[in-house]
């Protein structure tokens, strides 16, 4: 059997003598040539779309319009020189084509080049980092000077006794009750007999806890390996009356919290439709402020 080159109208004893003539050979010079088709092609541009579009060819970069000799070649190819969207797997020819390939097909937010998984929690990121805006809510605390960028963060610090004002839960649901005196986000029917020192005790657990394998609280049975644990538990919230309430049962919604912070966490995230009392809820927290700053001026 022997081969045929019809443009030089030339035979050739086997296949290797036939792709090595077209390959070297001045007249084939101006051709575009694919040796493992046999097949010649009129631009480099053919030639690549034959490389992308053919079956027979699995080894083809599109980015750099270059032929690699197998899948795993390319593979190694893409890994040195592309990037991949982990999310939909599929890949970009560079970095910049990865964030342009994110603004498009995800929620991306392109000045901390982050990725959420959904509409929602690229809003709540938008309208609560400090990236994006300003911290406009100062420490009520005396020596404090820090600030923050909700109002949910600043009740936080607050709620913590970390800071140098002296607040802590208990300042704050004092405030925070008193305040809102029409009940837009406190509990009224929990309110009775409420006492505004038993829902913030500082209760401690002894040695005597230790029920043979961990130290076990009393209210609620939770185990903890140390003593401190439980202590650090006994003097969180956990246990503590859910006073606060979310303002709206749009959707059924109607939950409960024991912390103010929670609440304001909660309306932060715009879970329920809870946003239409925003104006209400901020008026009450500015007078909480209010007052906590003037306990620090005497």
């Amino acid at each position: 059997m022997s081969y045929h080159c019809d443009l030089c109208d030339r035979y050739f004893a086997n296949y290797n003598g036939l792709r090595q003539h077209k390959e070297t050979s001045a007249r084939h010079s101006s051709y575009w040539y694919c040796g493992d088709c046999n097949r010649e092609f009129s631009s480099n541009w053919a030639l690549n779309q034959h490389y992308s579009n053919s079956p027979e060819h699995c080894s083809f970069c599109n980015f750099c319009c270059q032929y690699l000799a197998d899948e795993y070649d390319l593979e190694e190819h893409n890994d040195s020189y592309h990037v991949y969207c982990d999310e939909c797997d599929q890949l970009c020819a560079n970095d910049a084509s990865l964030r342009q390939h994110y603004t498009r097909s995800h929620w991306y937010c392109g000045s901390c080049n982050r990725l959420f998984r959904s509409e929602h929690d690229l809003d709540i990121h938008l309208r609560t980092s400090s990236i994006h805006n300003p911290r406009s809510h100062f420490c009520p605390g005396r020596g404090c000077g820090k600030a923050f960028v909700a109002y949910g963060d600043l009740t936080s610090h607050l709620e913590s006794g970390t800071c140098p004002g002296g607040f802590n839960r208990r300042n704050v649901n004092r405030m925070a009750i008193r305040a809102d005196t029409t009940n837009v986000f406190t509990n009224s029917s929990r309110l009775i007999g409420y006492n505004e020192t038993s829902n913030v005790v500082n209760t401690w657990a002894t040695d005597d806890s230790w029920n043979g394998y961990q130290y076990e609280c009393v209210l609620c049975h939770k185990e903890f390996r140390t003593l401190s644990a439980l202590n650090a538990h006994l003097n969180s919230p956990a246990h503590a009356d859910k006073v606060f309430r979310c303002p709206t049962n749009y959707h059924g919604c109607g939950q409960e919290f024991r912390t103010l912070s929670g609440l304001l966490s909660h309306i932060e995230r715009s879970e329920c439709g809870v946003t239409r009392f925003r104006r209400q809820l901020t008026d009450t927290l500015d007078n909480v402020t209010s007052g906590m700053r003037r306990l620090t001026m005497y």
